[in-house]
C-alpha cells in the first residue's frame, strides 16, 4: 500500500475523532506536526517564542472549534495555512518583512525555469550545501517561506499561495526572486571553490 495513502487514511480517522471531541486525536496531530510546523513558522517569524505561541494558538483553536471542522481535509495543508494566517494576522512578522511582501505583491513577473546545477567535485559538495543553507537563511522572510514550502515541504505553487495567503503570481514572483538571489550567491561560492581547486 502507498505509504502516503496509508498516512492520509490514518489521519482521516483521527480527524473524524477530533471532530467528535476526542482529545487523544488532537494530541496525535500535535505530536505529528509540532516540529514540522515550528520549522516552517521560523521562516515567517524570527522569534522562537512567537512561533511556539502561534502553534499553541492553532491547536487551541483546533480544539475550541473542533465541532465545526470540515469532515474531509488535507490536515498537513490545513495546519500550515492556519499557522501562517495566525502569524500574519497577529503581526508577528517584522515590519521589514511586511514591507518586502508589499513590494513583491505590487510587482509582476514570471517565474523563469532555473537551470540545472552543475556537478562539482565530491570534496566541495558539503561546503556548497552549508553555503546554500546559509544563503537560504539570509533570504527575506517571505522568499524564504515560499522556498521552504515549495522545495522542502513539497507543496505546489497553488498550495503555497494559499498557505501564504497571497495570489499565485506573487508566489511565482517571490520564488523567482529567491532563486535568482540564491543562484548569484552560489555562483560566487562556486567561483571561489574553483579558484581554490586551481591553485591547490
Amino acid at each position: 500500500m502507498n505509504p502516503n495513502l496509508q498516512i492520509a487514511e490514518e489521519e482521516s480517522v483521527y480527524w473524524l475523532q477530533l471532530k467528535g471531541g476526542d482529545q487523544s486525536a488532537l494530541r496525535f496531530f500535535y505530536e505529528t506536526y509540532v516540529d514540522e510546523l515550528f520549522g516552517f513558522g521560523m521562516t515567517l517569524a524570527g522569534s522562537e517564542s512567537q512561533v511556539k505561541d502561534a502553534i499553541q494558538d492553532v491547536f487551541l483553536d483546533l480544539w475550541r472549534y473542533h465541532a465545526r471542522l470540515s469532515t474531509s481535509v488535507n490536515v498537513r495543508f490545513y495546519l500550515y495555512k492556519c499557522l501562517a494566517n495566525r502569524i500574519f494576522r497577529e503581526g508577528k512578522m517584522s515590519k521589514k518583512a511586511e514591507a518586502l511582501h508589499q513590494k513583491y505583491m505590487e510587482e509582476t513577473g514570471e517565474l523563469v525555469e532555473s537551470t540545472e546545477s552543475k556537478l562539482i567535485d565530491f570534496q566541495v559538495q558539503s561546503h556548497l550545501k552549508v553555503r546554500l543553507s546559509e544563503a537560504i537563511d539570509e533570504l527575506p522572510k517571505r522568499q524564504k517561506a515560499v522556498i521552504d514550502c515549495l522545495f522542502f515541504r513539497d507543496f505546489s505553487y497553488e498550495e503555497t499561495s494559499q498557505i501564504m495567503n497571497i495570489n499565485l503570481r506573487s508566489t511565482y514572483t517571490l520564488a523567482w526572486k529567491a532563486l535568482e538571489r540564491l543562484k548569484k550567491q552560489m555562483l560566487k561560492v562556486v567561483d571561489v571553490v574553483l579558484l581554490f581547486l586551481l591553485i591547490s
